[in-house]
């Protein structure tokens, strides 16, 4: 909905370079065609892009203003992320040229061509914007949107003119902080703006949803259950925007994790969009998951402001302890493990996948236990797995069981092998069972750019300094199998085998290694076919010094 005048308006905005008068927090109000107030914060140039953002009503400032602590101070790190998130604002934002589709380039040529428009310096193109709370930054819907940020650049350039040779202090252009009461206003009279004062919204609307309808029969449920464990849990966002139509803003989905601290199990639950507008989804999705497994919360641990308002129900009705806790460990390292496995490609997850269901197929006889079956198709019915995938994944493959030597051993084979250092970094990294594991060795350090000058070991059954299957460099182990000796294809690897590599016994760097696939004949030496995230440096701080001499 990007119209000529706000491209006029844009561009004149543009000249007036406001963003070198005042700062983001000089704001000032207006008062748009709908009636409502509306909030203008001057984007400064930030490294990034300048330009303007409309905050409407209470809700949009309230928005804004959450992103500053007392005395002008601005959020940092997660917290501020959290906090940007949230932001529910119009915006007017002046890019890079390599920022524009070809589409929005193109229509942007369409309007500067016939006006004589010049583009020029690094921040030149004008884009529209409209955020909505935990969704991606989306093109203007509607034309009174378009009207409303018309009326913020008419504003803003209008404050310009009013600043044009005077102070700002003329105008009560303050910082606003903890004590600002009022803020100058502009409203339109007579074809002429008038500068007013307007009082500063004074009660902060609720920050958090909270819900209000449930599932009586879950609740009932639960009622009965036993009271059993204390639940770490945590509201958090996946960063894969969801979006069913075309015309829709894609959304960031909420997902409700629950973590029993004393055993570890994570509740089953799926992801829900539009938390903000209908939290009794993710609330009754909760209810419902406890009610199958039997168990109601001993007690609930949160860290977060959120995710305490999101029990508060629980606590209400059933008197479920629910207590703020400054870290919770056990969920971290859930959460972690989740984020792990977000970070895998389609491939991988369902490679994964198939082992999973191949080793509960070998335990069941052949077939999947029928509470494992019903579980899956749980999860296919709420959206985790496409219609059809289970029919589709291959459960009968031959399993070799055992460990160590009793493993199935052949050298004409070639295997895919994710290795893993850290969340987010990893390389694949495919190699022929004729090679060694000295060979894998070096095929690791050079994918993640370590050098070679320390002892290492791999623990094939995926345990630190197991002695049960383990080889060690000859520098090490004089006696038994070693890197050196030992070919890859007589390890007895297979598909979704999980073991350890470790380099340099004092750093203890410690790679998670994954056989992602088995392929027939001898592919060769090593390659790495996939990489994702930047190593860590092998040597910290020292990398820096020798980098600077």
């Amino acid at each position: 909905m990007v119209t000529d005048r706000l491209y006029e308006l844009a561009f004149q905005y543009k000249k007036t370079k406001l963003w070198e008068k005042i700062s983001d927090l000089q704001i000032f109000a207006v008062k748009l065609p709908n009636g409502r107030t509306g909030y203008l914060s001057i984007m400064r140039d930030n490294g990034f892009c300048h330009g303007v953002c409309l905050y409407i009503g209470d809700e949009g400032y309230w928005t804004f203003r959450n992103l500053w602590k007392e005395g002008g101070r601005m959020l940092y790190d997660l917290e501020y992320e959290n906090e940007a998130m949230g932001l529910k604002c119009l915006q007017c934002a002046f890019e890079k040229k390599d920022m524009l589709s070809a589409n929005e380039y193109e229509e942007i040529r369409t309007y500067t061509r016939p006006h004589g428009i010049r583009l020029t310096g690094k921040y030149a193109y004008p884009r529209f914007w409209k955020r909505e709370p935990y969704c991606l930054p989306w093109k203007l819907q509607t034309e009174e949107e378009a009207d409303c940020l018309c009326q913020g650049l008419s504003a803003a350039i209008e404050m310009a003119n009013f600043l044009e040779g005077t102070t700002r202090d003329e105008f009560y252009l303050e910082e606003i902080n903890g004590a600002t009461v009022e803020i100058p206003m502009l409203e339109q009279k007579d074809g002429a703006y008038v500068l007013a004062m307007t009082r500063l919204p004074e009660n902060e609307p609720p920050r958090w949803p909270e819900p209000k309808q449930y599932n009586e029969i879950a609740m009932a449920s639960l009622k009965k259950a036993r009271r059993e464990g204390t639940w770490q849990c945590q509201i958090m966002r996946l960063m894969e925007p969801v979006q069913d139509d075309p015309e829709e803003i894609p959304a960031f989905p909420a997902q409700l994790l629950v973590v029993d601290v004393k055993s570890g199990h994570i509740l089953p639950l799926a992801p829900v969009v539009c938390y903000e507008r209908e939290p009794e989804k993710l609330f009754n999705k909760m209810l419902e998951a406890f009610a199958q497994q039997g168990v109601c919360p001993e007690k609930v641990e949160v860290s977060d402001e959120m995710t305490f308002a999101f029990f508060r129900a629980l606590s209400e009705k059933l008197g479920v302890s629910v207590a703020m806790r400054d870290r919770l460990p056990e969920l971290e390292a859930a959460r972690e493990d989740l984020l792990d496995k977000l970070d895998m490609d389609s491939d991988e997850v369902m490679d994964e996948f198939n082992a999973l269901l191949n080793l509960l197929t070998d335990m069941g006889g052949g077939k999947l236990p029928k509470e494992i079956d019903r579980l899956l198709r749980q999860l296919e019915n709420e959206g985790f797995l496409q219609s059809g995938d289970l029919d589709q994944l291959e459960r009968k493959q031959p399993k070799v069981k055992g460990k160590g030597p009793g493993r199935k051993k052949t050298a004409n084979e070639s295997y895919v092998i994710s290795v893993s250092l850290g969340r987010g970094c990893y390389r694949h990294i495919r190699i022929s069972g004729k090679c060694t594991l000295w060979d894998l060795h070096s095929a690791i350090l050079d994918a993640f750019a370590f050098d070679d000058d320390h002892a290492h070991a791999f623990f094939m059954d995926n345990v630190k300094w197991s002695d049960q299957d383990s080889y060690y460099t000859e520098a090490i182990e004089e006696e038994g199998p070693t890197t050196e000796k030992t070919r890859i294809g007589s390890v007895g690897l297979c598909k979704g085998m999980a073991f350890k590599y470790m380099f340099d016994f004092g750093d203890e760097w410690v790679f998670q290694c994954k056989v992602l696939k088995v392929e027939p004949g001898d592919l060769g030496e090593a390659v790495v076919i996939k990489s994702k995230g930047e190593a860590p440096s092998q040597y910290g701080d020292l990398d820096d010094e020798w980098d600077d001499e």
